[in-house]
């Protein structure tokens, strides 16, 4: 039997075997009802990928184009050379965009040029001539081992951890860790002490030691060995999953 949601003379062929559409040259998808990029020739024709790259066509297909070398865009009309960049710019590392435009080497692929070998890199800057600031290493190519809490230095990767109320505040070889004073997990908020006042609205006795102090509540924070006060309620954050503790207040 045939599915008649198959037949069309432009689209494609009547189903065949397990009910699935054929579809003709240049088009794609489940009922072949779309068709892949094309442009138009000077004699009105349609050129498919601009006769520049191979649609992925058929039912499976994606309808995109593998473009050739130095053809970029969803059409495979536009040229770009990287060598052509280099030249233009006079210092830098470039790249390519998908839209055939040169814009700084950003790739883990060698797709840049360096003294007519081909080279990969991560750099940023008006002439691409810096290393992206998570980036490192001759070619910028080393990612920072910073834990994404800072940027690295060009030569040797050292990290410099962020310091500010956007990014957090960070300490650490690898700024593994919250700066002195901030809390867990964003490093934003700073671990305050928090005065004992004998005019607090009391609503509970905690004994330290042979001592019997009336606060309102009072934290103990072992890694750090300190110990908090303030007054009820307390809302209390676990720093491994940034949920509420169910225990507090």
């Amino acid at each position: 039997s045939t599915n008649l949601r198959c037949l069309s003379t432009l689209y494609g062929a009547d189903c065949g075997f397990g009910l699935q559409c054929v579809c003709q040259d240049s088009w794609y998808g489940r009922y072949c009802s779309q068709e892949c990029p094309y442009t138009i020739t000077a004699a009105g024709a349609k050129s498919y990928c601009n006769d520049q790259g191979t649609c992925d066509e058929g039912v499976s297909g994606s309808g995109s184009c593998s473009c050739n070398p130095t053809y970029y865009t969803r059409w495979c009309n536009v040229t770009c050379v990287v060598q052509d960049c280099q030249d233009a710019a006079q210092q830098g590392q470039w790249m390519c965009s998908t839209e055939g435009t040169c814009v700084c080497l950003h790739s883990a692929d060698e797709v840049g040029i360096q003294n007519g070998v081909a080279i990969s890199g991560f750099y940023t800057g008006s002439s691409c001539d810096a290393c992206d600031p998570v980036y490192w290493g001759d070619h910028c190519q080393l990612p920072c081992a910073c834990n994404n809490h800072g940027t690295c230095t060009q030569t040797d990767g050292s990290c410099v951890c962020f310091a500010d109320s956007d990014n957090g505040y960070w300490d650490g070889l690898s700024c593994e860790r919250c700066a002195d004073e901030y809390l867990e997990p964003l490093c934003r908020e700073k671990n305050n002490f928090i005065t004992v006042s004998t005019n607090l609205s009391l609503s509970r006795e905690v004994k330290m030691g042979t001592f019997a102090v009336r606060f309102a509540f009072v934290l103990s924070d072992a890694e750090y060995g300190r110990v908090y006060a303030g007054p009820e309620p307390m809302l209390v954050f676990r720093s491994a999953t940034g949920l509420l503790d169910p225990a507090y207040p």
